[in-house]
């Protein structure tokens, strides 16, 4: 079985300068002994390759994989374009760290607020959602949504876009409980 402990749940460490994804990936291993990881963007203070790499070797010294890549903030819609366009720069530059980390999945929010979704937004979402998959397709990689914050959590929009992008690298991360 694979089982992984998601580095968000260690969030507050984070916060409190107590945990770095170096000492995550060892609690991990020695601690709690599991070999996936999943790693939270906000354990990532920079996306330099060598950074990356650095994490790459010690998750390889290890023996570990990462199950997920969990990124938080660049959102796929915005309503500002200029906005959108950098959000999309940053998760480009996500997407690159996630193949250098060798991830199986990388988990991605819409955007959106508790106003219904705009017919622009949705055929945004759907192409860049599109793109993203061939992106990580090529690398074996799935990319999709977790139902926790904002449109992701509607199912009516989570099914759109799913049928919308129809590629077998889209996936929906659960996250239980929290539909509206």
């Amino acid at each position: 079985m694979k089982l992984a402990v998601a580095s968000y749940s260690l969030h507050q460490m984070v916060y409190d300068g107590k945990l770095d994804v170096f000492g995550y990936l060892n609690m991990i291993k020695h601690d709690f002994r599991v070999d996936y990881a999943d790693i939270w963007s906000g354990m990532l203070p920079n996306l330099d390759e060598n950074f990356i790499q650095k994490i790459r070797q010690e998750m390889d010294r290890l023996g570990l994989k990462l199950a997920n890549l969990c990124v938080d903030g660049p959102y796929v819609w915005h309503p500002d374009p200029e906005q959108r366009a950098a959000h999309k720069a940053q998760m480009l530059e996500y997407i690159r760290a996630a193949k250098q980390l060798g991830a199986e999945s990388v988990r991605i929010d819409f955007g959106g607020d508790d106003q219904p979704m705009p017919d622009e937004a949705l055929e945004y979402i759907i192409a860049t959602c599109k793109e993203y998959c061939e992106l990580c397709g090529a690398f074996g990689c799935k990319i999709g949504p977790e139902c926790h914050w904002g449109w992701d959590r509607v199912p009516e929009y989570l099914r759109k876009v799913r049928d919308g992008v129809n590629s077998p690298w889209y996936g929906i991360l659960y996250h239980i409980d929290n539909l509206a």
